[in-house]
């Protein structure tokens, strides 16, 4: 299975919604059996899914969305650069390529963009994504901590 994800994710495509939600869910049921979460006591903190509309509405029955946060970055450039950083530090192919990252860009803002639309504005938080790891999970805490 995680190879058929690979061939997705260095081509900078998003991976089949099936096969996302299947992995989703068979995630939080090895969590729940395993008792690291708990659906009627703990909150996930979802990163990567939903990536489009369609997983959204697949989900309205499996999640109770109560917050977004939104990374945002209007510096395309500072992001390519960024991503082929990343791929030199942890040896990440699909980020390697300057052409599938310009192309996972386009994807974003084609399908996972709209996911923004498909929830109520309340609930995301735009946070810049230029910052080091650190920098962006203070700016995190610190906008949950002052709503």
């Amino acid at each position: 299975m995680l190879e058929c994800v690979r061939e997705f994710t260095e081509r900078g495509e998003l991976v089949p919604d099936e096969l996302t939600i299947r992995i989703f869910r068979d995630a939080v049921q090895r969590l729940a059996e395993s008792r690291q979460f708990n659906a009627g006591e703990d909150t996930l903190v979802l990163d990567g899914i939903p990536r489009n509309v369609n997983q959204c509405r697949i989900l309205d029955n499996d999640i109770r969305v109560v917050r977004i946060i939104h990374l945002v970055s209007f510096d395309a450039e500072a992001m390519v650069a960024r991503l082929k950083k990343r791929a030199q530090l942890e040896g990440r192919k699909d980020d390697a390529d300057e052409a599938v990252i310009r192309h996972r860009l386009d994807v974003y803002r084609r399908q996972t963009a709209p996911v923004l639309e498909y929830y109520p504005q309340s609930l995301v938080l735009e946070i810049d994504a230029l910052g080091t790891p650190d920098e962006v999970a203070a700016a995190i805490q610190r906008r949950l901590l002052n709503q």
